[in-house]
């Protein structure tokens, strides 16, 4: 990634009170489509990067969305049954394959400017997703 210009930082929460942390959770708007419904997730990212672009925000703030299905107890039943995602990993990559035309057809055409979709993105099984380059085509 490097030679490339590519740099991705990964954060996890401090394990204890007072441990440090790269940025307080304060730093970050955090929110998520908390649905397994890729419909669903590209709708409510839809409207988080057009509030991130209308919203005033502190200078000391990141806004983040995420590109992340999140499963619960019916989506682990439903990879049982034929036709769905056998794995986390699957329902990840579900959502990674639609990254793409997501952003070409919902995003680009409104010409937001610098960053596009927001100052963090967060994407499961990062390293078959084509997450780097759609950043990159948002510049």
């Amino acid at each position: 990634m490097v030679q490339t210009n590519q740099r991705a930082v990964v954060t996890v929460s401090p394990s204890q009170p007072g441990d440090p942390a790269l940025w307080p959770d304060s730093t970050i708007i955090n929110s998520y489509a908390n649905s397994d419904n890729l419909t669903t997730m590209e709708a409510y990212n839809v409207d988080q990067v057009a509030l991130f672009h209308t919203t005033p925000l502190s200078n000391n703030l990141l806004y983040k969305i995420s590109w992340t299905l999140t499963p619960d107890v019916h989506t682990v039943e439903r990879m049982l049954l034929p036709g769905h995602p056998k794995s986390l990993i699957e329902l990840a990559d579900t959502a990674s394959k639609a990254l793409d035309p997501w952003f070409s057809g919902r995003i680009a055409p409104h010409q937001y400017s610098y960053p596009v979709l927001a100052n963090i993105v967060i994407i499961d099984h990062f390293e078959t997703s084509d997450i780097a380059q759609v950043v990159l085509r948002g510049l």
